[in-house]
């Protein structure tokens, strides 16, 4: 079962400004905007969101699409974490990264994508589904690994190998993957308690 009303509004407002943010990203860096993990978690996320609306709509939930969506928050989520953790404070100004459209990519999408999960009812998680969290980080880190340390086509936008040095994008693909299951881990946790907690009300009405 699906809150309809404020995962309607909270959805739709995920879309809009999904939307016009990339678009922004992409006038501004075309065609390089698609080379970034945060534009495509965000074009994923606008997918998902979108038919998320519809089955909402239907109100016929759907235990694949609801994977779906926290595969996809917990992409934004990590997005979130890389660029405060790890790349803005590499900047002078630590806000940087979450100035003009990229407030929007960095942290506002991460934030509704979270309040949005947390909407959803009875979603069913299984901590296994951690595991398919994995795949968009994982299948990413392929491409970046060909097209930044073997090809040298792409720079290393992200600094994941700290100057040059390959090997440590080993390392840092172990642990963004480390970071990837405990952040899925954690949504389904409180996915979980938030799902009780209401289930508990719905028992003493």
């Amino acid at each position: 079962m699906i809150k309809i009303r404020p995962l309607f509004i909270l959805l739709n407002s995920i879309i809009i400004i999904n939307v016009l943010a990339i678009l922004f990203s992409v006038l501004i860096q075309v065609p390089s905007a698609f080379h970034y993990f945060t534009v495509l978690s965000n074009i994923f996320m606008t997918v998902v969101a979108t038919l998320s609306i519809y089955v909402a709509l239907r109100r016929t939930p759907s235990q694949i699409l609801n994977v779906l969506y926290l595969i996809a928050t917990t992409s934004l989520v990590l997005v979130f974490l890389v660029v405060a953790t790890f790349l803005a404070p590499q900047f002078e100004n630590y806000f940087y990264l979450f100035s003009g459209y990229n407030f929007f990519l960095h942290f506002l999408n991460p934030l509704l994508a979270v309040i949005a999960l947390f909407l959803f009812k009875e979603p069913k998680f299984s901590f296994k589904t951690c595991f398919l969290s994995l795949v968009p980080p994982f299948l990413y880190a392929i491409i970046y690994f060909i097209f930044v340390i073997l090809r040298k086509d792409w720079p290393d936008f992200y600094n994941f190998t700290l100057g040059g040095k390959d090997w440590l994008s080993i390392l840092t693909l172990f642990i963004i993957l480390s970071v990837t299951y405990f952040i899925s881990a954690i949504l389904i946790t409180f996915c979980k308690k938030l799902s009780k907690q209401d289930s508990e009300k719905q028992s003493s009405i």
